[in-house]
C-alpha cells in the first residue's frame, strides 16, 4: 500500500510538470506491485502506459524492462509462446544498452526465463540451452548464477542424471553462501 501511495504521488507531480521519466518510473512501479498481487491485467495496463511515454523511446533500459515484464505477465498466465516473443524482443532491445555488464545481466535474466518456459513445456534440450547460456555467461550478478545453477540441477533431476544434478547443486550452494540471503537459503533448502 505504501508503494502504491508513493507511485500516486509521483504520478500527480509528474503529470503537473509533464515529466515523462517520472510517469514511466511510476507506471513501472505500479506494474510491479500488481504483478506481485497477481493482478496481471492491471500490471500489463501500466506497462502499456509506460510504453507510450517519450522517455521510454530514448532509453533502451526502460524499453527492455517493459518487454521483459510483459513477458513475465504472459509467462505467469501460461501464454508461453507470447511470453517467448516478448522475451526475445527484450533481448533485441538489450543490444542497444551501452553498459556491457548491465546488458549481460539483463540477457541472463531473459535466458533463465525462456529456459523455464521450455522446462515447463517438457522441452529439455531447449531448456538446457538457455539455462547453460545463462550459467556460462560473464554475468556478475550472483543471483543469476544461483538461479541458473538451481535450474540446471532441477532439469538434470527430471532427466534422471543425478550426478550432474549434484554438480550444479553444489554450484548453487556456493552462490547461496556468497549471497547469504534468506531467499537463496530458502530456495536452496527446497531443492537440496
Amino acid at each position: 500500500e505504501q508503494s502504491l501511495q508513493h507511485s500516486n504521488l509521483v504520478i500527480e507531480k509528474s503529470e503537473k510538470e509533464n515529466y515523462s521519466k517520472g510517469l514511466t518510473k511510476a507506471y513501472l512501479g505500479y506494474s510491479g506491485i500488481y504483478f506481485i498481487k497477481n493482478k496481471l491485467d492491471i500490471s500489463t495496463s501500466y506497462l502499456l502506459k509506460a510504453k507510450e511515454q517519450p522517455y521510454v523511446k530514448e532509453n533502451p533500459e526502460e524499453m527492455y524492462q517493459i518487454n521483459f515484464r510483459e513477458g513475465l505477465n504472459l509467462h505467469a498466465l501460461g501464454l508461453y509462446e507470447e511470453a517467448i516473443k516478448k522475451y526475445k524482443e527484450a533481448i533485441s532491445i538489450s543490444n542497444s544498452i551501452k553498459d556491457d555488464e548491465d546488458r549481460t545481466n539483463k540477457l541472463v535474466g531473459v535466458y533463465i526465463n525462456i529456459g523455464d518456459i521450455f522446462q515447463l513445456k517438457k522441452e529439455s534440450d531447449s531448456a538446457f540451452y538457455y539455462y547453460k547460456n545463462a550459467y556460462q555467461s560473464q554475468t556478475t550478478n550472483l543471483n543469476n548464477k544461483f538461479t541458473s545453477s538451481i535450474s540446471i540441477s532441477e532439469l538434470y533431476v527430471e532427466n534422471g542424471k543425478l550426478d550432474s544434478a549434484r554438480k550444479y547443486l553444489w554450484f548453487a550452494k556456493y552462490y547461496a553462501e556468497k549471497l547469504n540471503s534468506d531467499f537463496t537459503d530458502a530456495v536452496y533448502s527446497q531443492v537440496n
